[in-house]
Order: structure tokens, then C-alpha cells, then sequence
């Protein structure tokens, strides 16, 4: 059984490349840790701002995503029907919820990663390799977005008048 062990010098070698990269990580660990910890006490004071309706419509959401407040000046009620009332609503939240995510970037000096999980496997070439091929480029493969909500076009209740 020793006669299929590579030499000494190799395994050491190893060795030595697998302690550097273990040193690597804790220390990439002990700055992402710190990181965040500063990322989430800021966090809790973030407000995102938006706007719709060429600032007729002001919508404030906070680190939840939940709408805080909703202004609507004379000009939104005035937009002249209430598909355009509600599509600049989405406009304003939509708006608020991008501001958020700049702000808590530019706080943490973070950039959004399109393709983390693809970024976390190059960076772990030893376990890519164990799980083969095809896991591999399952799990780089993003998930297809679900398909949006119908909207019937009129609602399916009528008023009695």
C-alpha cells in the first residue's frame, strides 16, 4: 500500500499549500466578520428614498423593504388613470428599494457579485473538483426567474350603483 503514496516531498508540499490557503482563509474570514458587523450596525439606520411620477410620488422604505411612507402630491392624482397611478408607485418603491441597496454597498465598499456562487466555486478548486462536472455547472446555472403574476386587464368584480 505505500508504493502508491506519492514521494515525501510531495505530500509536504501539500501540506504547505494547504496551510497557506487555510491562512488565507481564516484571515479573508476575521475581514469579512468585521466587515459586516459594521454593515449591520449601519444598517439599522439606512433609509432608501425613491421617486415616481416626476417626483409626484415619494415612497421611503427601510432596511426590511417595508414602505415607511408614501407621499402623493396633487400632480400623481392627476396621472389620469389608475394603471399609471399604480405603475408609478411601483416606479417610486422600485426606486426606494435600489437607493437602499446603493447606500448599503457604498457602506460596506462592497460590490454586487453577479455570479457569486460561480466566484465561491473558482475560489474552492479542490472541492469543484470532487463534485464532477455536471454539479458543478448546475449549481453555476442561475435558477429561471418564476413567471410573473397575470393581471387581468379588468378587474372580475363589478360595483352595484
Amino acid at each position: 500500500m505505500a508504493e502508491n503514496l506519492p514521494p515525501a516531498h510531495v505530500l509536504e508540499a501539500g501540506i504547505q499549500d494547504l496551510s497557506r490557503r487555510e491562512e488565507l482563509l481564516i484571515r479573508e474570514y476575521e475581514n469579512n466578520a468585521r466587515t459586516l458587523t459594521e454593515l449591520l450596525s449601519a444598517d439599522t439606520d439606512l433609509m432608501g428614498v425613491g421617486r415616481g411620477a416626476d417626483g409626484a410620488i415619494v415612497a421611503t422604505v427601510d432596511t426590511d423593504h417595508r414602505l415607511v411612507d408614501l407621499v402623493l402630491e396633487p400632480p400623481a392624482l392627476r396621472l389620469g388613470s389608475i394603471q399609471r397611478l399604480r405603475d408609478e408607485l411601483v416606479v417610486a418603491v422600485n426606486s426606494a428599494i435600489d437607493d437602499l441597496t446603493e447606500q448599503r454597498q457604498a457602506a460596506g465598499g462592497a460590490a454586487t457579485d453577479p455570479d457569486v456562487v460561480g466566484t465561491f466555486l473558482d475560489r474552492i478548486p479542490e472541492v469543484t473538483a470532487l463534485l464532477g462536472e455536471k454539479l458543478t455547472e448546475r449549481l453555476r446555472t442561475p435558477p429561471a426567474p418564476p413567471p410573473a403574476p397575470t393581471r387581468p386587464d379588468t378587474p372580475d368584480w363589478k360595483l352595484d350603483v
